[in-house]
């Protein structure tokens, strides 16, 4: 099921900026085949954004399933007096909240007392931390080497000021691999500008070698730029 939906993902993302001909798309298929065990489709590789985010969103919730919260808050719908008075003196849960609804109806909140619930069979905290911590310290491999050169950093991103001569974060198409994002924009496009107001909050301006000219990027989470 994950080999599908890295599939999915990885064909959606298109072909790599260095893939310009028969033969590099070719060798692209057949390395990650090699390194992933995961087999793409010549013709399934299409930019397509939208397919892209959806795959990689599913990923993101088979590993969210190790971390779940299980102690999950729940609604009953109490119709009957001595129902919400026993919910009210049960030792095992907690009332949060309840609604009157009508004279005879209360919508009502409760949850588990937390050494009263059954644990869930599809959570495993330990893995699910495991994981984030791998990706802390590979991105700390990178910021460590960058040192005072890096402007920005996320869980697995990082804009740095590139000199000649000097370390640069290694980048690839496959899984674990960083990826330049300026290479959308033409070989050699570069950002001129750069700010950041926060976490998940910058924007850049990239002078685009392939078209000539400076476009602006603003990210800022939880709000949609569409113009």
């Amino acid at each position: 099921m994950m080999n599908k939906f890295i599939s999915v993902k990885q064909q959606a993302s298109g072909w790599p900026a260095h893939c310009s001909s028969q033969s590099d798309k070719e060798r692209y298929i057949e390395q990650f085949l090699e390194r992933e065990d995961v087999r793409l489709e010549f013709a399934e590789i299409v930019e397509n954004p939208g397919l892209r985010s959806l795959a990689k969103l599913i990923l993101n919730s088979f590993w969210g399933k190790l971390g779940q919260r299980e102690n999950q808050p729940k609604t009953s719908v109490v119709r009957n007096l001595s129902e919400f008075f026993g919910m009210l003196t049960n030792p095992s849960i907690y009332v949060n909240s309840a609604l009157p609804i009508n004279e005879d109806t209360l919508v009502v909140n409760w949850e588990h007392k937390e050494e009263a619930y059954d644990p869930l069979t599809t959570v495993n905290v330990v893995i699910a931390a495991y994981v984030t911590t791998q990706a802390r310290l590979k991105l700390y491999s990178y910021l460590e080497q960058l040192g005072d050169r890096v402007l920005y950093y996320d869980t697995d991103s990082v804009i740095y000021v590139a000199k000649d001569g000097e370390y640069d974060v290694p980048t690839g198409e496959f899984l674990g691999d960083m990826t330049d994002e300026l290479e959308g924009y033409g070989h050699g496009s570069y950002i001129a500008e750069f700010v950041s107001g926060g976490p998940k909050n910058y924007a850049y301006k990239v002078f685009s070698t392939r078209d000539n000219e400076e476009k602006v990027v603003c990210k800022v989470k939880g709000i949609s730029l569409n113009y």
